[in-house]
């Protein structure tokens, strides 16, 4: 049982020192005696002054061999490590200075008692989180020890009822599994045992693995650039001014769980013109199938003027996500983002999600604008990235155009990649032909401009 930050399993030993000495040599407990069945035993060696650093192995033989040797080392004077009732241990020490090491003492043995009812207590969980996403194909699983328990028994399974589990026997409180299949909610508890049968099970805690790489053809429509007289087309403005950022504007905004953080665009990419032209930065997020309230990850892509969403490289995005299912979702710096109403298998299969469909299902209640008769975007006018848009009251969007163009200047326009910029044409208007507040009356009603349109996400 070679494993180092040991745990206690059944008994704990607590060993005490002043300075390591040269030769260890191991004192008390010794000579065969039987360690009663309290939770903690003290070992004892000789102190005489040396190096305060120790190598300490215990072994359930005498000849200190795999696979029942736990060796550990020690910088300090204080050690806890598992021991299971009835065994006979055989321990020794050496000391040294961390590099150099003298030789072992001599061994002391001892017996522990065999204990007397199955173990009572539960362990606790403590790896993976319950609910962890992405974690490949493999899981390092750990718990805490129980008193009176000689072993443990994980299980862990693709469903809650544990049909078919597999059942490890293990006499540490750690373990890595491998060989997970990709995509797949994994299901898994822990009990203590002895002798005298098992103890109660731990809860069942959940983990995901992630995916084998998705190809999605995804696409949306973004309010703001939308070209008046087409439904179809957004303006490339930022690109065409020399204003779209190269990287990937998020990070800096604050969002967490960004897969790609740092993402830049290809030089071809922005040299782009027609229908493929980048417009913005968007970010594609997926959230927990099961509990889609909560984000597990975030992409930073690129949308194109016809919709299309495309990696920075100007590829079709092709993505390993950290679950199955999960619920795809859109959001934009100062558009409205938002969710689908149901969930998206991604188990390598390509999949296709037009956020422009007005007839693919979205939660929430007019989640988006209607654009004609069959299609939609995202509700423009966020300058403040709070989630809603407001033309009147605190913290309304209009006020934001306002201050940047100067309160007593209305008229004056501010260039740049901007939040206030609602159209995405790089120019930051309050009055005039293409100006930016206009758009966030048009959000919240032209007839109603008290009314405070909010982003609708689970």
């Amino acid at each position: 049982m070679h494993h180092h930050n040991h745990r206690n399993l059944a008994m704990a030993i607590t060993i005490l020192g002043t300075l390591a000495p040269r030769e260890a040599s191991a004192m008390s407990p010794c000579g065969g005696v039987q360690v009663s069945a309290l939770p903690i035993t003290t070992l004892t060696w000789d102190t005489i002054n040396g190096q305060p650093s120790y190598r300490l192995q215990i072994a359930a033989n005498a000849n200190f061999q795999w696979p029942d040797l736990t060796e550990v080392s020690l910088d300090g004077f204080y050690f806890q490590i598992g021991l299971q009732f009835g065994t006979h241990y055989y321990w020794r020490l050496s000391a040294g200075d961390g590099v150099n090491w003298g030789p072992y003492g001599a061994a002391c043995d001892f017996f522990t008692t065999a204990g007397s009812t199955a173990p009572t207590g539960t362990p606790n969980q403590y790896s993976p989180t319950d609910g962890q996403a992405g974690l490949g194909g493999g899981a390092y699983v750990s718990w805490s020890s129980v008193g009176a328990a000689a072993t443990y028994a994980l299980q862990y399974a693709t469903n809650a009822s544990f049909t078919g589990a597999t059942n490890l026997p293990l006499t540490v409180t750690a373990t890595s599994l491998s060989g997970l299949a990709s995509g797949q909610t994994y299901y898994w508890r822990v009990r203590g045992e002895n002798g005298f049968g098992g103890g109660p099970w731990s809860t069942t805690r959940t983990f995901y693995t992630t995916t084998v790489a998705t190809t999605i053809s995804s696409k949306v429509f973004l309010q703001g650039p939308l070209v008046v007289g087409t439904t179809t087309l957004m303006s490339d403005g930022l690109r065409a001014g020399g204003w779209l950022p190269s990287g990937e504007p998020y990070s800096a905004m604050g969002y967490t769980l960004l897969d790609n953080s740092g993402a830049s665009i290809s030089s071809a990419v922005l040299a782009t013109t027609g229908n493929n032209a980048p417009v913005d930065w968007i970010l594609l997020e997926a959230r927990n199938g099961n509990a889609p309230q909560t984000v597990v990850r975030r992409w930073a892509l690129l949308v194109q003027r016809d919709g299309d969403i495309m990696m920075p490289n100007g590829s079709v995005p092709s993505l390993e996500f950290p679950m199955n299912p999960v619920r795809l979702g859109i959001r934009h710096r100062n558009h409205l983002g938002i969710c689908a109403a149901g969930n998206t298998a991604v188990n390598g299969t390509p999949i296709t999600m037009d956020f422009t469909n007005a007839f693919v299902s979205l939660y929430g209640t007019n989640a988006t604008t209607p654009v004609g008769t069959a299609l939609r975007a995202l509700w423009a006018g966020d300058c403040s990235g709070d989630g809603t848009v407001k033309y009147t009251g605190a913290g309304n969007d209009r006020d934001r155009i306002l201050t940047v163009v100067g309160g007593t200047t209305p008229n004056s326009t501010v260039i740049g990649y901007r939040l206030d910029d609602v159209n995405l044409d790089g120019v930051t208007k309050y009055t005039g032909t293409s100006n930016d507040r206009d758009p966030v009356l048009t959000t919240v009603g032209s007839t109603t401009p008290n009314t405070v349109r909010v982003q609708q996400f689970p």
